[in-house]
């Protein structure tokens, strides 16, 4: 994320983060809260099929945030 997009990220906003186990996806994420200007805590809003579980809140860093699928997503994928 640039420097705008920081100023911009605000709890409750959706955001993309790429998937950790393939870098062609990505998946939705929530904002739930800011902890400082490195880390944020979200939650992902995709639920389990089994048990229609929600998501547990987790922390990430802002810079893997993106506001458009076509950035967070990597490798061949992109190019296209």
């Amino acid at each position: 994320m640039t420097k705008k997009d920081l100023e911009k990220l605000a709890v409750g906003n959706i955001y993309y983060k790429q998937s950790p186990y393939d870098c062609k996806s990505c998946y939705k994420v929530e904002v739930v809260e800011i902890l400082n200007d490195k880390e944020a805590m979200v939650k992902g809003l995709t639920k389990s099929k089994k048990g229609k579980k929600e998501a547990k809140p987790f922390k990430t860093s802002i810079a893997s945030l993106h506001t458009s699928p076509s950035k967070a997503t990597g490798g061949f994928k992109k190019g296209r």
